[in-house]
């Protein structure tokens, strides 16, 4: 491997949970697929997640090879967080209260008009900002009601209005 998406990682243990109750709904023949494996694959890599990406504040957005892990602002690695594999951590429970309350807490370095930047040096990302509206919705009503009406074509409307003429 060239390196690993801790990103992708924590996306999947929230997929594979979804795909296991799938295949559950559907009857899905063990002999074909067995569910067992697939929440044991997931788990696996939650505990790679939670050993490896987790480093106190928030999860970091992956490892490379001859630059060690990025999205740390460990020294070195100017990146400092990004929002790609938070959403997942929240989304599939991965973290305990506090965990949450420190990720959480953690976001503030992302705020922007808009919601929340993907990077500290990033702009306003819609792809990301919805899976962690619904992240943080899971730890905080109030604030993922406050980053999803932020992130609302109306609000960026309302601050960018030359912008959006003919754009409606």
């Amino acid at each position: 491997a060239q390196g690993e998406s801790i990103a992708n990682s924590a996306m999947m243990t929230f997929v594979l949970e979804r795909f296991a109750q799938a295949l559950e709904l559907c009857k899905v023949d063990k002999g074909v697929l067995d569910v067992a494996e697939v929440r044991a694959f997931a788990a696996a890599q939650t505990a790679a997640v939670r050993e490896y990406g987790w480093n106190g504040q928030w999860v970091n957005r992956a490892w490379l090879p001859h630059k060690g892990f990025v999205g740390t602002n460990a020294k070195g690695d100017h990146l400092g967080m990004t929002m790609e594999p938070q959403s997942w951590v929240l989304l599939s429970s991965m973290l305990n209260a506090s965990e949450q309350s420190a990720l959480l807490q953690s976001l503030g370095q992302l705020d922007c008009p808009l919601s929340w930047k993907q990077s500290a040096t990033g702009h306003m990302w819609v792809a990301l900002n919805h899976p962690m509206v619904m992240g943080v919705a899971m730890v905080n009503k109030t604030l993922a009601w406050e980053k999803w009406m932020q992130s609302s074509l109306a609000n960026e409307a309302s601050l960018h209005p030359t912008f959006w003429p003919g754009v409606w």
